[in-house]
């Protein structure tokens, strides 16, 4: 759910490094993939990505989807071991927290499982998908503009200015109010000037937040 690129010199280098820089991953949000899997793929740590998703991963494997079968999945660690992941009694879910099911996984995804394991076969109990081409990410800012389900807000990072589009749907979560009283929101509470805290996931490909979860100030 729950990873930071250097500044680079250059003013343009630094624009393009923004969301890089500014938005912080999920897990431990210290920018290591090791928050949830070690370099054999077993996490260390927990996973907590919005949605309903806040299961512990004592042990569990983390690694990249190769081919998904009618049954099972199949995935790669980071050692380059390729595990088989079997699926029937798994509870699997995205990072929203929403039920998929096994046709429902991309190649390329990054998969959480948790499970019994013998040799490099996994019997998985509970599955967590992170879509491709996406990361956890997090960011905290002021709303500068609202177009339908979509908002941008302007935030800082270390001295620089940055802007981030950010997408809501069905899925994702909205609080208002500060501090332990909040209350359930909607989009229709995200305004102009308002304070917000998003976790999501960052699209790498379309530069934009897909928020699984905003707290409205």
């Amino acid at each position: 759910m729950r990873k930071f690129a250097r500044f680079a010199a250059g003013v343009a280098l630094v624009t393009l490094l923004v969301p890089s820089l500014a938005l912080a991953h999920g897990g431990r949000g210290n920018g290591d993939d090791d928050d949830e899997g070690g370099d054999d793929g077993r996490g260390r740590g927990f996973l907590h990505i919005g949605g309903n998703v806040g299961w512990r991963f004592h042990r569990a494997r983390t690694g990249t989807v190769n081919s998904v079968g009618s049954s099972s999945f199949q995935m790669t660690v980071k050692d380059g071991t390729v595990f088989t992941v079997n699926v029937p009694d798994a509870d699997i879910v995205n990072a929203f927290g929403v039920t998929i099911q096994l046709a429902d996984i991309q190649v390329n995804s990054r998969a959480v499982v948790k499970g019994s394991v013998e040799g490099t076969t996994i019997d998985a109990s509970k599955v967590l998908i992170t879509p491709p081409d996406t990361h956890p990410a997090a960011a905290k800012g002021t709303v500068t503009a609202v177009s339908g389900n979509n908002f941008t807000i302007e935030s800082q990072h270390r001295g620089v200015e940055y802007s981030v589009n950010v997408t809501t749907d069905s899925n994702t979560q909205f609080q208002t109010g500060g501090g332990t009283t909040t209350a359930s929101g909607t989009i229709a509470d995200v305004q102009v000037g308002a304070k917000v805290k998003i976790r999501g996931l960052w699209d790498e490909i379309l530069n934009i937040l897909r928020a699984i979860k905003v707290r409205i100030k």
